[in-house]
């Protein structure tokens, strides 16, 4: 019976645990740079556009500052909108979005 070597996963939680620090401190200024990843949001919302849905639910993973998870709060007036991100600040940023009567919930975890 082999033993499975730890190494790896404990380099992999070691990556993860420094990927999210790094988006911890940039947080505050994360909109102004996420150029990309806004046009990617963005272009994602485009094509629900030819979709017919009316979901309960709607899970952003990933939702950094909640740009998308905004819009999708927009989109979805019925549904509840979970933006989910593995960054604390980055989470506290999402739940600001919205108006005060209808925010998204916020989850820090990782999947």
């Amino acid at each position: 019976m082999s033993r499975r070597n730890p190494e790896p996963e404990a380099a992999q939680q070691l990556e993860k645990a420094r990927t999210r620090r790094g988006f911890e401190r940039a947080a505050d200024t994360y909109d102004a740079a996420a150029v990309l990843q806004r046009e990617i949001g963005t272009r994602l919302l485009e094509r629900l556009d030819y979709m017919r849905l009316e979901p309960e639910r709607v899970l952003d993973l990933g939702c950094g500052t909640g740009f998308v998870t905004e819009k999708l709060l927009s989109r979805y007036k019925k549904a509840e909108v979970i933006g989910l991100d593995m960054a604390p600040a980055m989470v506290a940023r999402t739940r600001l979005r919205g108006r005060w009567l209808r925010r998204p919930l916020g989850v820090c975890a990782d999947v």
